[in-house]
């Protein structure tokens, strides 16, 4: 959170670059740590680079474009999202030729990326009068709709933190689909999830962004709750298609009726809202694991599938 309120302070620049570099700086040393707490320091440090990196591009991408926002926004959340769709894959390949490979290649890009931004990279100046942070927070807050959408990207979030630790081992036991068949039905998940935001972004610029947050989350409620009452690998395909599809749909034009709605207020802090949308993400995203677990090891997971399904479909009317 500090680093989107500082950008909208002294602006994206810097806190880009520093992000940029120091995240190559960490994957440079990974090879070399030789311990449990080696490793832990440079994932923190990763995960700060990360934070001084991503408040400030979705903010930057806010700052440049206005009447086509969730085109934008739907690229730049694809484009993030592809990193861990391909990501896996390809240093996997690497690492078959050496260990070190995929920590230096990324640690080489990232450099080559920091070095041509300290040079090229200009932003627009923005404007953010100066207010105490938690003034600021209580400004953003208190904006119509904004807070209601935090919950809602949570609970999108939470889904997606139930299921990845969770549904391998529910799709192993139920329907003995092998370890090849369950990550080919995560990767048409996060396929589907990924390639339609730019369309969908594009399509709430047009229609508005109501036409299909409301529509998208009544359909993830539906194939949320048919997860359980897949009998083969097929059907498990085609639900985790529809349910990242029906995300993106519902996902997507979240973050332009956030900014939407800051304009209307005449606020301009693109990076605490940023910052503040990410901190809700994470939420939902790190809390689900554990009480998704708790819930399905009472309940069992097909009732916590239909619990999640529930969820989904209350912030899907609400949003009416």
């Amino acid at each position: 959170m500090p680093f989107g309120f500082l950008s909208d302070k002294y602006g994206r620049r810097p806190f880009i670059i520093l992000g940029i570099l120091l995240l190559s700086a960490s994957f440079a040393v990974f090879p070399l740590a030789g311990s449990i707490p080696a490793l832990i320091f440079l994932r923190a440090i990763q995960g700060l680079a990360a934070s001084l990196m991503w408040s400030s591009l979705s903010a930057l991408v806010a700052d440049i474009y206005t009447g086509e926002r969730g085109e934008k926004i739907g690229l730049f959340n694809a484009f993030t999202a592809s990193g861990s769709i391909v990501g896996p894959a390809f240093g996997g390949a690497l690492a078959e030729i050496s260990f070190s490979l995929p920590f230096l290649t990324v640690a080489g890009v990232s450099l080559t990326l920091g070095c041509y931004m300290l040079f090229k990279l200009k932003t627009p100046v923005v404007r953010v009068p100066s207010t105490p942070p938690l003034s600021a927070i209580r400004n953003v807050l208190s904006v119509r709709n904004i807070l209601f959408l935090f919950v809602a990207e949570a609970a999108i979030s939470s889904l997606y933190g139930a299921m990845e630790p969770l549904l391998p081992s529910y799709l192993s036991g139920r329907i003995a689909m092998s370890t090849a068949e369950i990550g080919l039905a995560i990767s048409i998940s996060s396929l589907s999830f990924t390639v339609l935001q730019p369309f969908i972004g594009r399509l709430s610029d047009r229609y508005g962004r109501r036409t299909f947050i409301i529509p998208g989350f009544i359909v993830l409620a539906a194939s949320t709750a048919l997860i359980p009452l897949a009998s083969n690998a097929i059907q498990v395909y085609l639900v985790l298609c529809l349910t990242g599809a029906a995300s993106a749909v519902a996902f997507t034009p979240i973050t332009p009726l956030i900014l939407d709605s800051l304009d209307e207020a005449s606020l301009k802090n693109y990076g605490l809202t940023s910052s503040l949308f990410g901190i809700s993400w994470s939420s939902g995203y790190a809390a689900a694991p554990i009480t998704g677990g708790l819930v399905a090891a009472y309940l069992g997971i097909s009732r916590l599938f239909f619990l999640q399904a529930m969820i989904l479909a209350v912030v899907g009317l609400l949003s009416i």
